[in-house]
């Protein structure tokens, strides 16, 4: 038996590990520790943004992919409601001077990938 390691179940295996909790994918994002739990290796901040932003950078262009496997999953709308929830509280931290770093371009790139999101809604709507 062969398996297979697909990148978009990956990631919706640590949004799962995670709890589906937006803040500590944020705190991963913003934190500069390193802790280890017996399920996961929790990686340093700029290691975590990393991934992150290498992610996010694959969801996004291979869109059409990533929404196909992760909906035959049934997992596309839990990692999008925590991909747009840390968008929404990056951008409050951002408004509030309290982000650690210049967040233009994970903004930039969580947006682009919701507005895929909505786009593919309307999509599948449309073939209703």
């Amino acid at each position: 038996m062969t398996i297979e390691y697909h990148p978009d179940l990956l990631f919706a295996d640590l949004v799962d590990t995670l709890g589906r909790d937006h803040l500590v994918l944020l705190d991963l994002l913003i934190s500069n520790e390193s802790e280890f739990s017996p399920t996961i290796l929790l990686l340093s901040e700029t290691q975590m943004l990393d991934y992150f932003m290498r992610y996010l950078r694959r969801l996004s262009t291979r869109w059409g992919i990533s929404k196909r496997k992760l909906q035959a999953d049934e997992r596309l709308e839990g990692v999008m409601s925590v991909l747009i929830r840390t968008r929404l509280e990056i951008d409050r931290l951002v408004a509030a001077e309290l982000f650690p770093y210049g967040a233009g371009p994970l903004t930039r790139r969580l947006l682009a990938i919701e507005q895929l999101y909505e786009d593919s809604g309307d999509d599948d709507a449309e073939q209703l």
